[in-house]
């Protein structure tokens, strides 16, 4: 019978997951709270990992979720989120030789009816789930403007950190791209703007917990 796992930050964007003295390793490129970790999706995940741990993927993926991690699971050029018990999908399409998301969608279960799309977008801060249904994503747009958006998925509406509040989902794409939001750095011409507040990162928490 397999005992407790173990997960810890390994550096900054390494995460690492023991069972019984044995340790996987996953990328975890955000230092934000909660972790943003990126697992291999069910169909490349017995080629990435060693033989012990073929058959454990899905206590795996649900060890990381239960330890406050948000889960990414990556296949092909699309990674996807599905929290436990939620009603919906995130996905995140990537371009081929680009660091943007060619398109981030989110999908409602089971009929898989496409709710939202926002193309193109990057990771401003990741992936929360502030309450059952609700989803909190920053993105940054085309012009580096980051967004905080909250998505009630069920209601179809959305809130964001401008003081826009409950907003049909419909009207996202397009405040997405012209909404003024915060700018972390002015395109072109090689100077910061004043600090942004980030997340505290759960590295310098030192977070460590076992699950």
């Amino acid at each position: 019978m397999a005992g407790r796992a173990r997960i810890y930050q390994a550096w900054h964007d390494i995460i690492h997951y023991e069972l019984d003295g044995r340790k996987l390793e996953f990328d975890c490129p955000s230092l934000i709270d909660p972790p943003q970790v990126v697992l291999p999706g069910a169909g490349a995940w017995r080629d990435r990992v060693p033989g012990w741990a073929a058959p454990l993927r899905d206590q795996i993926v649900a060890d990381f979720w239960r330890s406050g991690a948000t889960v990414f699971e990556a296949s092909g050029m699309v990674q996807t989120v599905v929290r436990p018990g939620e009603s919906f999908r995130i996905e995140f399409i990537a371009n081929q030789q680009e660091r943007w998301w060619r398109e981030v969608r989110i999908v409602r279960l089971p009929d898989h009816r496409v709710v939202l799309s926002i193309a193109p977008a990057m990771d401003g801060g990741g992936v929360r789930f502030p309450a059952a249904g609700i989803v909190s994503m920053s993105l940054r747009n085309a012009a580096q403007v980051i967004h905080d958006i909250t998505v009630d998925v069920a209601r179809e509406r959305f809130s964001a950190e401008d003081g826009t509040r409950d907003r049909p989902l419909a009207d996202l794409p397009q405040w997405f791209r012209a909404a003024p939001g915060r700018v972390d750095f002015r395109p072109g011409t090689g100077q910061q703007n004043a600090p942004v507040e980030r997340p505290r990162s759960w590295l310098a928490r030192l977070w460590q917990q076992v699950w």
